[in-house]
């Protein structure tokens, strides 16, 4: 699901596999002067190890962050400053959001991040709204952390997710979503889509009687079972 996506950060590669010792030597004097887009580490083995901090032609990290300041502040009335301090609380947006600048500007794995930022987003526009519905029914004052963490586990949730990012419609359901959410605080693991709702059984119901078995008897009624042994004398 859209929540689970994984975007692979930047790897580790030892700088002997992809330079020759002389720009090797140079890089190492350039590196005190260009920390912001190389980073580099030492390993025993391997030597000097290089990994990119930011892409030459970088996704634009400072827009992608206001944008979503901007829409979470809408979604929620909320001012732009608490906005972004909300999002910089969720790690998983902050995790996603830190890799852009490892990413080209227009390519797919920015255009994949972006959905996840506007993922988290949604989800933390969603547990305000879970929070104050609970708190209104009168279970407790439920903080919005506590609701984005519960609705993380509601796989239903996570399904509508997909939905409503790629605008297919599903306003209403995730309304009624949450909805079954707050209402089932706080065991939310147990939520499930209504075409998924386990029939309840009747309780006074008795066990169904067993069916009594009809040995010795054929397809017209009548088996060898049943025929008298003195006809079969004649």
């Amino acid at each position: 699901t859209v929540l689970h996506r994984n975007v692979p950060e930047a790897f580790w590669v030892p700088a002997r596999a992809i330079l020759t010792r002389q720009q090797s030597l140079r890089l190492e004097m350039c590196l005190k002067q260009c920390t912001e887009c190389i980073e580099s580490s030492y390993d025993g083995e391997d030597g000097l190890l290089l990994r990119l901090a930011r892409h030459p032609r970088a996704a634009d990290d400072a827009e992608h962050m206001e944008a979503c300041v901007l829409a979470l502040s809408t979604e929620l009335a909320l001012d732009q400053d608490e906005a972004k301090r909300r999002l910089g609380r969720d790690e998983k947006f902050m995790q996603f959001w830190s890799l852009l600048r490892t990413v080209e500007v227009k390519s797919q794995e920015e255009a994949a991040i972006a959905r996840c930022l506007r993922a988290r987003s949604r989800i933390l526009a969603d547990s305000q709204r879970l929070a104050t519905q609970v708190s209104n029914a009168e279970r407790g004052d439920v903080s919005w952390e506590a609701a984005r963490e519960a609705l993380e586990k509601v796989k239903w949730y996570r399904q509508l997710l997909g939905d409503c990012l790629g605008d297919r419609g599903g306003a209403a359901k995730m309304e009624a979503c949450l909805k079954a959410v707050a209402e089932a605080w706080p065991n939310v693991q147990d939520v499930l889509p209504p075409h998924k709702q386990k029939r309840a059984q009747p309780q006074d119901a008795g066990p169904e009687p067993k069916k009594r078995k009809m040995g010795g008897k054929g397809k017209g009624g009548k088996g060898k079972a049943g025929k008298d042994p003195k006809s079969s004398e004649k």
